[in-house]
């Protein structure tokens, strides 16, 4: 077993555990800078080294980061419905875990979430440090209820909420521990965390291996069942359940997503591919590689 050793030598510490024995499994770049994906030896965290400052990480999201979603100039109805199709199952299962109250979604997006998760009896609020999807999701709500921030700067009081969401949104975290400590502390008592995030033992990462979908610069850190189970024996939360997760997707949408972050051969057969409009727009649910955690606080 070795330490990687990012250029110059410098070994980082792991998100999750503080361990530097790590094992580089990905190199990668964003403009001139070199960046590489290490694999911790102690609990099988991957993580992005060196970390992201905040400064860089903010100027990602701004409003060209939605061309992936198709949505680069305002909110489609196709994906508002494809995205609300994605979301209605967790809904159906947060109600039966928890009474409806108040709800955070960590990383709201423009607030198809939350838009669901009222209809379902939840006070919606929501949290996006882009200011550009921010200043969308302020729009649908009360000023109070859009915080463009972080969950480490939210005005919210200790206790008020009945559960807190993060989809797709632990793997942009540069603390991801501590995030977790702050969103137990928002939590009621016996109150649900949802965290949905690429997941490292899943069949796609196995069959893809480093060309893995879901690999791309913006995401600090990859978790699987076991870094999950670590996290919240640390952080103060029961595992409710691990499960597999699935999206609603449209052909439309999965070849516009290949095209914005290039995977090999699958972006290559997207640009090439013709789909007729009729069928680009089904959408279909499936598992994409992504692992739908439930955890109560304790």
């Amino acid at each position: 077993m070795r330490t990687a050793a990012a250029p110059g030598g410098i070994a980082y510490a792991c998100l999750l555990c503080g361990s530097e024995n790590a094992r580089t499994i990905r190199h990668q770049f964003s403009g001139r800078q070199a960046t590489r994906l290490d694999r911790c030896l102690r609990c099988g965290l991957e993580y992005l080294c060196p970390t992201p400052s905040f400064e860089t990480l903010k100027a990602i999201y701004t409003h060209d980061y939605f061309d992936a979603w198709g949505m680069a100039s305002g909110e489609c109805a196709t994906v508002a419905t494809m995205k609300t199709a994605t979301f209605l199952p967790y809904l159906e299962r947060l109600t039966r875990m928890t009474h409806a109250g108040a709800i955070l979604d960590v990383g709201t997006g423009t607030g198809f979430f939350l838009q669901a998760a009222e209809r379902y009896g939840f006070q919606p609020y929501g949290i996006k440090l882009s200011d550009y999807a921010a200043a969308i999701a302020a729009t649908k709500f009360a000023a109070d209820r859009i915080h463009r921030g972080t969950l480490e700067d939210a005005p919210f009081p200790e206790h008020f909420f009945s559960a807190v969401t993060m989809f797709d949104v632990l793997e942009h975290l540069r603390d991801p521990v501590g995030s977790l400590v702050i969103a137990r502390r928002l939590l009621r008592s016996g109150g649900v965390l949802v965290i949905v995030t690429p997941n490292t033992a899943s069949l796609t990462r196995r069959l893809m291996s480093t060309a893995w979908l879901h690999y791309k610069l913006e995401h600090l850190s990859y978790w699987n069942p076991r870094t999950m189970r670590h996290v919240a024996e640390m952080t103060g939360y029961s595992v409710h359940s691990l499960t597999s997760a699935k999206k609603a997707l449209t052909l439309g949408y999965a070849r516009t997503h290949l095209l914005a972050y290039p995977v090999p051969i699958l972006t290559v057969l997207a640009g090439r591919l013709q789909v007729p409009r009729r069928i680009a727009r089904r959408t279909l649910t499936m598992s994409i590689g992504e692992i739908a955690a439930y955890l109560r606080k304790r």
